[in-house]
């Protein structure tokens, strides 16, 4: 494949890399859009946690969405997608995702390193993960490969109880996240940014009526905000109890025997 860039933050111009063929999002038409949909991102992500191939059409053209799509000849092989919230100030890695045959090679890294290159002087990258104390191996994906992945790309974690808003009416939240940040800018952030953002990602998802009134959101809001100084620390993402604590000690501690089944990802109504 290809050998990946020394430096992960080092800036990506190249229209291909590996001998594969990148694609802007927004460029590709509908039914290349659709083989991506259904042979990378519905294999990869549950229900809930994916939004629907309409709802990828229809946002992809939006000014406020960007990602790029890697094809060995006509064949999606990878891709990643993102959003700004805040004007911009904030991007989150909606999805990021890799075909089977192809991981290892460090295509994902890749696809993050010109994300982060494109976006980090000036803003902060963000990304939603399955804490691996929560979410169980499945055909899905490996959550311990994956936080291992970011872990190695340099990611930081943030302290959060979090949980993904719900993309649309018939999903629940998907609680059992990690929110961490691609390339840490420092030691900490500004927890008055981390928490508007929230704001803007809730209130998209869910109404604005829930970012005023949820007590589970306000409670997520207010951990947001940080310390006394307003800043929220980026801690290694190993510091998964600063997030939550493992529901595994707290079964026994409440004098359960045996760990907890782990969820295989949740599941929403269509």
């Amino acid at each position: 494949m290809g050998t990946p860039p020394a430096s992960f933050g080092e800036r990506q111009d190249a229209h291909a890399w590996g001998g594969l063929v990148a694609a802007p999002l927004v460029a590709v038409d509908d039914e290349t859009l659709r083989r991506f949909y259904t042979t990378l991102l519905e294999p990869a992500f549950p229900p809930a946690e994916l939004m629907t191939y309409e709802g990828l059409r229809e946002a992809r053209l939006e000014a406020t969405r960007g990602g790029t799509i890697l094809f060995d000849a006509d064949d999606p092989v990878a891709g990643i997608i993102t959003e700004d919230y805040l004007g911009g100030r904030v991007v989150l890695v909606a999805y990021l995702v890799v075909a089977a045959t192809a991981r290892n090679g460090g295509i994902g890294a890749w696809l993050l390193s010109g994300t982060v290159a494109r976006r980090a002087p000036t803003s902060l990258v963000l990304a939603e993960i399955e804490d691996p104390r929560w979410f169980a191996v499945s055909d899905a994906g490996d959550p311990v490969a994956r936080l291992r992945f970011y872990d190695r790309v340099g990611s930081r974690l943030l302290p959060l109880p979090y949980a993904q808003p719900s993309l649309r009416p018939g999903c629940s939240r998907v609680d059992g996240l990690l929110l961490i940040a691609i390339s840490a800018p420092g030691p900490d952030v500004d927890g008055a940014l981390v928490a508007a953002f929230l704001d803007e990602y809730y209130g998209s998802c869910e109404g604005e009526e829930v970012v005023r009134t949820d007590p589970a959101y306000l409670a997520l809001r207010a951990a947001a905000l940080g310390d006394e100084r307003g800043r929220l620390p980026l801690l290694p993402l190993s510091a998964l109890d600063a997030a939550r604590s493992d529901p595994a000690a707290d079964h026994a501690t409440a004098g359960s025997a045996g760990r907890l089944p782990k969820r295989p990802g949740s599941r929403c109504g269509w």
